[in-house]
């Protein structure tokens, strides 16, 4: 998996926290927007939108982590 990188530090955080589980962290290339990109279940194929700009960072982190 390529190293990924958000502005965010609470973001960054809840990320690692996530990649620790075993799931896949997908950025989307050149991304411009809100989205920043998603986090995918290899297991199941669920995925959740990472947010580039989220109006609560530590909500948002939460929310990944969940």
């Amino acid at each position: 998996m390529t190293r990924w990188e958000h502005a965010k530090k609470q973001i960054r955080e809840a990320l690692a926290v996530v990649e620790s589980l075993s799931l896949e962290i997908i950025p989307k290339p050149g991304s411009h927007g809100h989205s920043w990109g998603y986090l995918r279940c290899p297991a199941c194929g669920d995925h959740k939108s990472v947010w580039s700009t989220p109006k609560n960072l530590d909500n948002h982190a939460k929310d990944l982590v969940r």
